[in-house]
Parts: structure tokens; C-alpha cells; sequence
């Protein structure tokens, strides 16, 4: 939510509250944020808008279907070619008109070692003493150096190379990220006897 303090705060609890019901509504991430956007529209104030991201992973196929409303940074690692993709905006963040047609429930799959790098602006706009922000580029450095380990240290890699590149304590800001990796292969099961 664009802003700090009461208000904006207010709004995404909002936001979490209509979350939790329309996922029970609708199952496809695209349908979801636009439901999302239409409730939200009247709380929010002229010029305030959401950045959002909404992924949904089967793990049982390893599917990924995401809407992204202007939100960054969010990335797949594909382990085979070695190399990212982002995962593109799908919609202009929530409080501006639905001008961008971007790809509707755009899909991919996870395979083994391929990981998802999902997080906020706190975690890219970290700035050195010299005011140069940290940046998607260093980010993909990192995450690409450390993709063998899991994910928590991958996260872990991440926080202590924003921590030394920043030089100093880092902001209270929303710094935020998750790292999701998948790991193997299928486990096959056995069927039962009767």
C-alpha cells in the first residue's frame, strides 16, 4: 500500500480480510485480484494505489498461475537454462484504471532446483552510502550464486549482502522476501490392496 502509518495499514488489513474470502470464491489468481480491486477501490484515497502479488502453486504438478498488480520483485529462476524470468505485471496496481492487458493467469512449472523469488521494494531499494540502490540485478547475483542451497539460506545470503552493501543499519522498511524451490522429483505412491 502506497504510504506509511494508520491509514495504509488500516487498508491492508482490509485487503488480507477480502483476501480470505475471495480465494474462497474464485480459484484463478486473475479473477481474484480483479474482485480484489473492485472491493478495494472505494477505501482507497486519490492517488493511493497497492502493488500485488498473487501466486497459486499446485504441488502437486508444480503449476504456477500468478496476477501481478505492478508488483516487484518477482522472479522465476529456471535451473535448467540458468537464467530468470520475471514474472511480468499482468495489471496496473490496484487504484488505477485496468489499462494494461497483460497476459490473463499467465503458467509456468516448476522443476527440479527451479526456484520463485518473491518480495517487496524494501528488498531492491536498499541504497549504499553513495545513494546507488541494491537493485534487481545484484539481487539475481546473489540468489543465482547461492540457487544450490536451500531456500533459507538463499533468503539468508540475501539479508546479509543488502546488510553489507547498505553499510549501516537497515531501515525499518517493508523488507520482505520469499524464496520457494522446488527440491526433486515426484515421490511415486504405491496403490493399496482393497
Amino acid at each position: 500500500v502506497s504510504g506509511h502509518g494508520l491509514g495504509p495499514s488500516l487498508i491492508m488489513a482490509s485487503v488480507r480480510a477480502m483476501l480470505h474470502v475471495l480465494t474462497r470464491t474464485a480459484s484463478e489468481p486473475d479473477r481474484i485480484v480483479e474482485l480484489l480491486a473492485e472491493s478495494i477501490a472505494p477505501d482507497l484515497k486519490q492517488g493511493q494505489f497497492i502493488s500485488f502479488l498473487l501466486v497459486s502453486l499446485d504441488p502437486q504438478t508444480h503449476a504456477v498461475r500468478f496476477a501481478n498488480a505492478g508488483h516487484a520483485p518477482a522472479l522465476h529462476l529456471d535451473a535448467t537454462a540458468a537464467s530468470f524470468r520475471r514474472l511480468e505485471a499482468t495489471r496496473l496496481p490496484l487504484g488505477f484504471p485496468r489499462l494494461l492487458s497483460g497476459e490473463t493467469d499467465p503458467q509456468l512449472s516448476l522443476a527440479p532446483g527451479d526456484l520463485l523469488v518473491l518480495g517487496t521494494d524494501g528488498c531492491i531499494e536498499v541504497t549504499d552510502a553513495g545513494g546507488t540502490m541494491f537493485g534487481n540485478d545484484r539481487l539475481q547475483q546473489v540468489v543465482f550464486a547461492h540457487r544450490n542451497r536451500p531456500a533459507t539460506e538463499i533468503v539468508a545470503a540475501v539479508r546479509d549482502t543488502v546488510q553489507q552493501f547498505h553499510g549501516r543499519p537497515l531501515p525499518p522498511d517493508d523488507s520482505t522476501l520469499v524464496i520457494i524451490k522446488r527440491t526433486s522429483q515426484p515421490v511415486a505412491t504405491a496403490g493399496g490392496c482393497g
